[in-house]
């Protein structure tokens, strides 16, 4: 049950975010350091990597329920992954490195 809250709570913050391009629910770094014209582009690049996340994670129950050995776990692991990944390069593209900075 928990998976599923979690994975709904991920998709609806991904569409805010990709979709709607509400970027305050990033960090606030992003709201005031990423330019105007690229703020469009990082929102719907986040938002699909926050997506398939959620996905992923909300997935997993369902597909061990429904066809059993684990399945969902691969499949939900995997998406995961792939979301966190498209959201790591898109903070790199967009800020040059993930935990640092770039100077203006």
């Amino acid at each position: 049950m928990g998976e599923l809250l979690i994975g709904a709570l991920l998709i609806y913050t991904g569409y805010q975010i990709g979709w709607k391009e509400n970027i305050h629910f990033l960090h606030p770094y992003h709201w005031r350091n990423i330019p105007q014209e690229n703020q469009k582009s990082f929102c719907r690049k986040m938002g699909m990597g926050s997506v398939a996340v959620g996905l992923g994670i909300f997935c997993m129950p369902l597909l061990n329920a429904t066809i059993g050995f684990n399945v969902g776990y691969y499949l939900g692991c995997a998406a995961i992954l792939l979301g966190c990944g498209f959201m790591a390069y898109t903070v790199l593209r967009y800020n040059g490195s993930l935990f640092a900075f770039h100077k203006k």
